[in-house]
């Protein structure tokens, strides 16, 4: 897919998928505007991605600042002229503070909601609108399998619930928004192997768990994030034009569990 003359903003674009997802607009030839909170990470992959045919911009933000955020927007549309597409991809899950629900306190559950909900919240305001008042656009979330699923495996305790929520607000958007020529879709990743999973696999305390979805796959193998990337190329493109609202679990089948 050819994405020449096209803006594209990417969000958690210096490592992980979102790093692949951004890797494959720019070797698309997208215009892209590329967001994280790692300063160095984001400004290195600028350096990394430049020299693909189009313009490469990387932005240092903290994605559940508000505030920040939509003044991040305003920049980006004064200094692109336009934005094509929203992929929006930044999110975490930290365990750390992530527990089961009844041992779940208030802090912890914030900040996992803050991180999975309120970010892409943060960031449909500040891109999406413009979008709109042009008659034409792209958002692509990201949930998760354990967003379809409850939990298991996969995420459970506030990480479950703040990705189910990204699957409501993809479709309410869709549906407030379609009239205006701008769709909505959401991608519901499960197992691939970005450099986090496969830190934990190997981790010598985390690998049972990895091989123990892994085993739960009708594929029995996790996916390569490279291939995901080309998912988002696909819904941000004028192919998925009759597409919104859809919710797409690419998980090697394990939401038919």
């Amino acid at each position: 897919m050819d994405f020449t003359g096209k803006t594209v903003v990417v969000t958690g674009a210096a490592s992980g998928l979102g790093a692949s997802v951004a890797e494959a607009f720019a070797k698309a030839g997208a215009d892209l505007a590329i967001i994280d909170l790692n300063e160095a990470g984001i400004q290195a992959k600028q350096e990394e991605l430049s020299g693909n045919g189009g313009t490469v911009r990387g932005y240092a933000c903290d994605l559940t600042d508000f505030d920040a955020v939509q003044e991040l927007g305003k920049r980006v549309w004064d200094e692109f002229g336009k934005v094509d597409a929203l992929c929006n991809i930044a999110g975490a899950n930290p365990a750390a503070v992530n527990k089961e629900i009844l041992d779940q306190d208030k802090k912890g559950w914030d900040v996992v909601v803050n991180l999975n909900l309120n970010i892409p919240f943060n960031c449909i305001r500040a891109f999406v609108p413009g979008m709109r008042d042009r008659g034409y656009g792209r958002v692509v979330n990201i949930s998760s399998v354990a967003g379809v699923m409850g939990g298991g495996l996969m995420g459970k305790g506030a990480y479950a619930p703040a990705k189910a929520g990204v699957i409501g607000l993809t479709k309410v958007l869709a549906r407030e928004i379609g009239a205006s020529g701008v769709t909505v879709n959401c991608v519901c990743p499960g197992m691939h192997f970005t450099p986090m999973v496969k830190d934990l696999n190997n981790d010598e305390g985390s690998r049972n768990t990895v091989q123990r979805i892994i085993d739960q796959l009708p594929l029995h193998t996790a996916g390569d994030p490279n291939d995901l990337a080309q998912l988002f190329l696909f819904l941000a493109s004028d192919y998925a034009k009759f597409m919104t609202g859809d919710i797409i679990c690419v998980d090697g089948g394990y939401s038919m569990h």
